[in-house]
């Protein structure tokens, strides 16, 4: 064509607009600021002087927030005297300016609207930085694309992460809200006994009342006594429900994951598996179990190896995928807390497996679903006469505990006893229970199918005295 449509390159863009910014309502910050002490007060806890693109305005809010720490008054005359003092009244252009700022006038009232727009082309700044730096560090040589990838997306996110101001909230406005889900819970209750996701065995539901969003769980037990096992057989029955689901084996390959499912619905040996011992009965009943344990559509299993931003980054693309259906991601399980790989520059595993349990129940509030996290027990529970775990028995991090809702230790008498006196039967211990009570839930184990049920037994959720 004789007049083809020019599209501007972007760096023509950014030099015509410059980067990200809003002078207008950096001008409105500092206004209400040196009209209104209380402003500056409110504006310290959203902005920082970093985010204003104007040197001048930076320098300004640098004033204002020194007189804040110190306890002095913040009006226009005590700005400029802490600006003449510094030297750095000629880099805001001087009293002229800083009267036009004053008189700028804003409604008091949007200060936080307009200290909001500041912070997030701020942020928008800070992307772009990022981004760019990427771009030049990926045109390098890269020794370890998989690394360069982990760290460019971990700098990415630490730019919304790090850069989240505290809030003040109302007692209010918490309580409206409190209310509100007291109303759901109550409306809720008519139509099911749960505020949160069943587990789908009564007796651990009754307990809890259900998987809370944005909490964490924690499943303790030494090896063999079936924490994978009890883990994947509430995210089988989460998924029934239509509920989004991801489990991260980080010991199992998903394909011994999905065999051990399998035998587990159709109550089959495990052991035939190995050896491929299935009789005609047997490969029925697997049959028509597969139709059972692989219908559940969003329902995802990750063997590879793992880091907290893995854990993050395909979290957040499971739940994108998932919303453009209508699905809510409702559990994330890690299996185990131990196997998760450390963050570049750990001192040693219980600074990793610590920095990891905080990381997760950060991404249960953040994703709004919960994290089930599975955890070994120190050795030092087979050295005691009753082998039931505690608390102090959590291998390698005082964080498990802290980071989690709720703390559950497995134990099985028939697992230590041949002759007990309990065959079949697993104890849920609720060693934490940081919204309801601590006790002890009840449940049917086959060692075989490695597959649980509930008992019918009245004494099967034993709260603590």
């Amino acid at each position: 064509p004789e007049h083809p449509v020019r599209i501007p390159l972007p760096d023509e863009h950014i030099e015509a607009h410059g980067p990200p910014h809003n002078l207008e309502c950096e001008a409105a910050v500092l206004s209400a600021c040196l009209n209104d002490e209380a402003s500056a007060a409110k504006a310290i806890a959203i902005v920082r002087a970093d985010d204003f693109y104007s040197e001048a305005h930076r320098r300004i809010f640098e004033a204002i927030v020194a007189l804040m720490d110190k306890g002095q008054p913040v009006d226009v005359v005590q700005v400029a005297t802490r600006l003449r003092d510094s030297d750095r009244m000629a880099q805001v252009g001087g009293m002229s300016y800083l009267t036009t700022v004053l008189n700028a006038a804003p409604a008091l009232a949007g200060l936080e609207a307009y200290a909001e727009t500041v912070a997030r082309k701020a942020r928008m700044r800070a992307l772009i930085l990022t981004c760019q730096r990427i771009v030049a560090q990926g045109y390098a040589a890269v020794d370890d694309e998989d690394a360069f990838i982990d760290r460019a997306e971990a700098a990415v996110h630490d730019i919304s992460a790090v850069r989240r101001k505290a809030k003040a909230d109302t007692m209010r406005a918490a309580l409206h809200r409190a209310f509100t889900k007291v109303q759901e819970a109550s409306q809720r209750a008519a139509s099911q006994r749960y505020t949160g996701t069943p587990t789908g065995f009564r007796a651990l539901d009754d307990a809890t009342r259900g998987l809370q969003d944005g909490e964490q769980t924690v499943i303790a037990a030494r090896p063999g006594m079936g924490k994978t096992a009890l883990a994947m057989a509430v995210a089988g029955k989460v998924a029934a429900r239509g509920i989004g689901v991801v489990v991260f084996s980080l010991e199992m390959p998903n394909d011994q994951l999905a065999m051990r499912a399998l035998c587990s619905e159709a109550q089959v040996d495990v052991k035939k598996a190995r050896v491929g011992a299935f009789d005609r009965n047997d490969l029925r009943k697997l049959t028509e179990a597969a139709g059972v344990v692989g219908m559940p559509e969003h329902f995802y299993l990750v063997d590879t190896p793992c880091s907290l931003l893995d854990v993050r980054a395909i979290v957040r693309a499971r739940a994108a995928d998932m919303a453009r259906t209508k699905v809510k991601l409702g559990l994330v399980v890690v299996d185990y807390a131990q196997l998760m790989d450390a963050r570049e520059g750990i001192r040693n595993r219980e600074e990793a497996v610590s920095i990891n349990a905080r990381g997760l129940k950060m991404l249960a509030k953040e994703a709004g679903t919960h994290v089930l996290l599975l955890s070994q027990l120190n050795r030092g529970v087979e050295n005691r006469q009753d082998r039931r775990p505690m608390l102090a028995d959590l291998k390698e991090s005082g964080a498990l505990e802290e980071s989690a809702d709720l703390v559950v230790g497995l134990y099985r008498d028939d697992y230590y006893d041949e002759q007990s006196k309990t065959p079949g039967v697993i104890e849920l211990l609720l060693l934490k229970h940081r919204h309801g009570p601590t006790g002890t839930v009840t449940l049917g184990f086959n060692a075989q199918s490695v597959s649980f049920n509930d008992v019918p037994n009245p004494d099967d959720w034993r709260g603590a005295p």
